[in-house]
């Protein structure tokens, strides 16, 4: 059954909206603004791509959901089940996956299409980030770092998938709706019925590193 997590969400936060037709997605270097030039840590700047909130917001939407786990100010280290529950405040449909193999790197997952096209939120060795899964070997990966890169040997390609969740609505998944609605008008109606949100899976987030927090490297 769905998630039927409840929270106060932060002051002058909203549920995530649908993206305006036309409206330039966020990436890394819109979170780089909101910190002063900082790069952000790479846990609330996953959600905060994920959601369409700003970094700060993303931050404050973490320690509403687990006022005991974060202090005041800027989020560094992010638990992965804390993730998981912002997404479910924000009113972001998604469902935790299974990792098929705890030794598969993420160019190895990308390469054997061992996910459906889609979005994603991973975590993999040290590090959070969001992938879109094009299919036929690609994909695209959005982080603290980079926006719509090619996922590589040398851009984390190498690294250990450890937790995974598949986004099944917000801003993200609406945009790839409209685009391919601007793409095949005369299939929009079935590309809007496809976009429509699955419920989710039941299943709890869990930590990362199997009980403690999944750091959110600045590197």
């Amino acid at each position: 059954m769905p998630n039927k997590l409840r929270v106060a969400m932060p002051s002058g936060t909203t549920a995530s909206a649908l993206p305006e037709p036309g409206a330039p997605a966020r990436g890394h270097l819109q979170l780089h603004s909101e910190t002063g030039g900082l790069t952000p840590w790479c846990g609330p700047a996953a959600l905060a791509l994920a959601t369409g909130h700003s970094y700060a917001d993303a931050c404050a939407l973490l320690r509403a959901v687990a006022p005991t786990g974060y202090p005041e100010g800027e989020v560094v280290t992010t638990y992965w089940r804390d993730l998981l529950a912002g997404l479910s405040a924000a009113g972001i449909p998604h469902v935790p996956l299974p990792v098929p193999s705890p030794h598969d790197t993420l160019l190895r997952m990308v390469r054997d299409d061992a996910l459906a096209p889609g979005w994603y939120l991973l975590r993999v060795t040290d590090h959070f980030l969001l992938l879109r899964q094009l299919g036929a070997g690609l994909a695209r990966l959005h982080d603290n770092h980079h926006t719509a890169m090619a996922v590589s040997g040398r851009l984390h390609g190498r690294r250990k998938v450890t937790h995974a969740a598949h986004l099944l609505g917000g801003p993200l998944v609406a945009r790839d709706a409209i685009s391919a609605v601007a793409r095949h008008p005369v299939a929009g109606g079935r590309a809007r019925r496809a976009a429509r949100p699955a419920s989710p899976a039941a299943g709890a987030g869990c930590r990362a590193r199997g009980g403690s927090p999944g750091l959110s490297p600045r590197r």
